[in-house]
Protein backbone atom coordinates (compact mmCIF):
# COMPACT_ATOMS: atom_id res chain seq x y z
CA UNK A 1 0.00 0.00 0.00
CA UNK A 2 1.19 3.41 -0.54
CA UNK A 3 0.65 6.43 0.66
CA UNK A 4 0.13 10.20 -1.31
CA UNK A 5 -0.54 13.40 -1.50
CA UNK A 6 -0.41 16.19 -4.32
CA UNK A 7 2.87 17.62 -5.13
CA UNK A 8 2.01 21.00 -4.61
CA UNK A 9 0.46 20.86 -0.96
CA UNK A 10 3.60 18.49 0.01
CA UNK A 11 5.26 20.45 2.75
CA UNK A 12 1.30 21.85 4.03
CA UNK A 13 -0.05 18.31 4.09
CA UNK A 14 3.13 16.59 6.07
CA UNK A 15 2.69 19.17 8.40
CA UNK A 16 -1.20 18.55 8.55
CA UNK A 17 -0.98 15.15 7.98
CA UNK A 18 1.39 14.86 11.47
CA UNK A 19 -1.43 16.45 13.29
CA UNK A 20 -4.70 14.74 12.41
CA UNK A 21 -3.66 10.98 10.62
CA UNK A 22 -2.41 8.15 12.45
CA UNK A 23 -2.01 4.50 11.36
CA UNK A 24 -2.29 2.04 14.00
CA UNK A 25 -1.66 -1.45 12.37
CA UNK A 26 -0.05 -3.70 14.61
CA UNK A 27 3.80 -4.85 12.43
CA UNK A 28 3.65 -1.33 10.69
CA UNK A 29 6.82 0.32 11.55
CA UNK A 30 5.97 3.51 9.96
CA UNK A 31 7.86 7.01 10.09
CA UNK A 32 6.66 9.62 12.17
CA UNK A 33 3.89 11.13 9.63
CA UNK A 34 1.77 7.96 10.33
CA UNK A 35 2.33 9.34 14.17
CA UNK A 36 -1.41 10.65 13.97
CA UNK A 37 -5.16 10.88 13.42
CA UNK A 38 -7.24 9.73 10.33
CA UNK A 39 -10.80 9.31 8.92
CA UNK A 40 -11.38 6.43 6.22
CA UNK A 41 -13.65 7.72 3.45
CA UNK A 42 -14.39 5.15 0.96
CA UNK A 43 -14.32 6.52 -2.51
CA UNK A 44 -14.76 3.32 -4.87
CA UNK A 45 -11.64 2.11 -6.11
CA UNK A 46 -7.72 2.88 -5.87
CA UNK A 47 -7.79 5.24 -9.29
CA UNK A 48 -10.68 7.69 -7.30
CA UNK A 49 -8.63 7.98 -4.09
CA UNK A 50 -5.82 9.54 -6.93
CA UNK A 51 -8.17 11.88 -8.98
CA UNK A 52 -9.72 13.03 -5.91
CA UNK A 53 -6.36 14.12 -3.77
CA UNK A 54 -4.93 15.21 -7.43
CA UNK A 55 -8.21 17.51 -7.48
CA UNK A 56 -7.83 18.57 -4.21
CA UNK A 57 -10.95 16.60 -2.74
CA UNK A 58 -8.90 15.09 -0.19
CA UNK A 59 -5.89 16.05 1.51
CA UNK A 60 -4.17 12.27 0.99
CA UNK A 61 -5.22 9.22 -0.10
CA UNK A 62 -4.44 5.49 -0.55
CA UNK A 63 -3.80 2.85 -3.29
CA UNK A 64 -1.00 0.54 -4.30
CA UNK A 65 1.75 0.44 -6.41
CA UNK A 66 0.29 -1.53 -8.87
CA UNK A 67 -2.65 0.94 -9.95
CA UNK A 68 -0.84 4.17 -9.39
CA UNK A 69 2.01 3.48 -12.17
CA UNK A 70 -1.63 2.48 -14.52
CA UNK A 71 -2.11 6.35 -14.03
CA UNK A 72 -2.34 8.41 -16.86
CA UNK A 73 0.78 10.77 -16.15
CA UNK A 74 -1.14 14.08 -16.06
CA UNK A 75 -2.49 12.59 -13.04
CA UNK A 76 0.74 11.06 -11.04
CA UNK A 77 2.97 13.68 -12.21
CA UNK A 78 0.90 15.87 -9.49
CA UNK A 79 1.23 13.21 -6.81
CA UNK A 80 3.88 12.23 -4.37
CA UNK A 81 4.06 8.63 -2.17
CA UNK A 82 5.16 9.72 1.01
CA UNK A 83 4.88 6.27 2.66
CA UNK A 84 5.35 2.36 1.36
CA UNK A 85 3.92 0.08 3.71
CA UNK A 86 5.62 -3.49 3.84
CA UNK A 87 3.98 -6.11 1.44
CA UNK A 88 1.34 -7.65 1.91
CA UNK A 89 -0.33 -11.08 0.10
CA UNK A 90 -2.44 -9.49 -2.91
CA UNK A 91 -6.13 -9.58 -3.41
CA UNK A 92 -7.67 -13.42 -3.12
CA UNK A 93 -10.28 -14.74 -5.94
CA UNK A 94 -12.33 -17.11 -3.57
CA UNK A 95 -15.77 -19.21 -4.06
CA UNK A 96 -18.38 -19.40 -1.62
CA UNK A 97 -18.34 -22.65 0.75
CA UNK A 98 -21.24 -23.64 -0.61
CA UNK A 99 -20.62 -24.19 -4.42
CA UNK A 100 -19.87 -27.23 -5.54
CA UNK A 101 -16.07 -28.84 -5.56
CA UNK A 102 -16.04 -29.34 -9.48
CA UNK A 103 -17.46 -26.20 -10.45
CA UNK A 104 -15.01 -23.85 -7.80
CA UNK A 105 -11.78 -26.14 -9.11
CA UNK A 106 -13.19 -25.03 -12.83
CA UNK A 107 -13.45 -21.51 -11.84
CA UNK A 108 -9.52 -21.60 -10.23
CA UNK A 109 -8.64 -23.90 -13.26
CA UNK A 110 -10.06 -21.32 -15.96
CA UNK A 111 -8.33 -18.29 -13.60
CA UNK A 112 -4.57 -20.07 -13.75
CA UNK A 113 -4.91 -20.80 -17.66
CA UNK A 114 -5.46 -17.15 -18.34
CA UNK A 115 -1.37 -16.71 -17.50
CA UNK A 116 -0.46 -19.15 -20.65
CA UNK A 117 -3.12 -18.23 -22.74
CA UNK A 118 -2.42 -14.89 -25.14
CA UNK A 119 -6.06 -13.36 -24.74
CA UNK A 120 -6.10 -14.19 -21.14
CA UNK A 121 -2.71 -12.52 -21.13
CA UNK A 122 -3.39 -9.39 -22.64
CA UNK A 123 -7.24 -9.25 -20.66
CA UNK A 124 -4.59 -9.65 -17.03
CA UNK A 125 -2.49 -6.68 -18.96
CA UNK A 126 -5.74 -4.65 -18.61
CA UNK A 127 -5.39 -4.50 -15.02
CA UNK A 128 -1.91 -4.87 -13.90
CA UNK A 129 -1.67 -8.21 -13.55
CA UNK A 130 1.01 -10.51 -14.66
CA UNK A 131 -0.30 -13.68 -13.73
CA UNK A 132 -2.78 -15.97 -11.23
CA UNK A 133 -0.91 -18.30 -8.67
CA UNK A 134 -3.25 -20.55 -6.88
CA UNK A 135 -3.40 -20.06 -2.75
CA UNK A 136 -4.45 -21.78 0.58
CA UNK A 137 -6.04 -20.10 2.77
CA UNK A 138 -3.08 -19.38 5.07
CA UNK A 139 -1.46 -17.04 2.75
CA UNK A 140 -3.80 -14.66 4.33
CA UNK A 141 -2.84 -14.82 7.46
CA UNK A 142 -0.55 -11.82 7.36
CA UNK A 143 -3.96 -9.71 6.37
CA UNK A 144 -5.38 -11.47 9.46
CA UNK A 145 -2.86 -10.28 11.57
CA UNK A 146 -3.23 -6.39 10.61
CA UNK A 147 -7.11 -6.99 12.53
CA UNK A 148 -8.20 -4.82 10.05
CA UNK A 149 -12.41 -4.19 10.85
CA UNK A 150 -14.48 -4.38 8.58
CA UNK A 151 -15.31 -1.39 6.05
CA UNK A 152 -18.79 0.08 6.08
CA UNK A 153 -18.65 0.83 2.19
CA UNK A 154 -22.26 2.23 2.43
CA UNK A 155 -21.16 5.80 2.65
CA UNK A 156 -21.63 8.01 5.42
Amino acid sequence: MIFLIKVTDVMTQKRALKVTDVLTHPGNRCPDICQVMFNTKFVSSHESVYLNVEKGLYPAGGGIIRTFEMMDNSISKNLRILWTTPQFTPHAIATHPKLPHDIAKKVLNTFLKMSSDPVGQQKLKLIGFKGIDAASDSDWDDIRHLNIADIDMRGE
